[in-house]
């Protein structure tokens, strides 16, 4: 039973492989064979449906709203610097790239991305005093400061310390 259902799975995530867009259509189609498959393996039908709705709800979400990248990584291993070329790269995709720094812990780690960004002619989110990464981040993602408008990307860099 359960080598049927992760095949059946399988075939569901493969039917994605090249698709640039995450449309309606293609969510829709995906679920359908999620929700046969789960069925046919003698799930629960109140736990399919809810199952099914929970991961359509997201599924929209992310279909629809702005995608946040968070680069991850040690110091200097060349997040700022990755930052800069995949937002330059989006702007010439015709997308609207956003620069959020979280490495409140390195002030010119924040300066840096602020460099790249100038260079970049990339938009930058630093709210001056705000020292809660966390915070920042949110911030950065809901565009709630003045002159910043909805973006399509938002890029969140930090450093693990040692």
């Amino acid at each position: 039973m359960f080598e049927s259902l992760g095949g059946r799975l399988q075939d569901v995530f493969k039917s994605f492989r090249g698709e640039t867009r995450l449309t309606p259509e293609n969510i829709e189609a995906a679920l359908r064979e999620i929700r046969l498959a789960l069925l046919e393996a003698d799930v629960n039908f109140k736990v399919v449906k809810a199952f099914v709705d929970r991961v359509r709800d997201r599924a929209m979400d992310a279909a629809t709203g702005p995608r946040v990248i968070l680069l991850l990584g040690l110091q200097g291993a060349g997040k700022t610097t990755t930052a800069g070329k995949l937002g330059k790269w989006l702007t010439q995709q015709g997308k609207h790239p956003l620069l959020v720094s979280t490495d409140v812990k390195r002030p010119a780690a924040i300066e840096q991305l602020n460099v790249v960004g100038r260079k970049g002619s990339l938009r930058v989110h630093d709210p001056a005093g705000l020292l809660d990464p966390v915070a920042r981040a949110r911030r950065g993602r809901r565009g709630r400061e003045p002159g910043l408008r909805h973006r399509d990307r938002r890029y969140g860099r930090t450093a693990a310390h040692r």
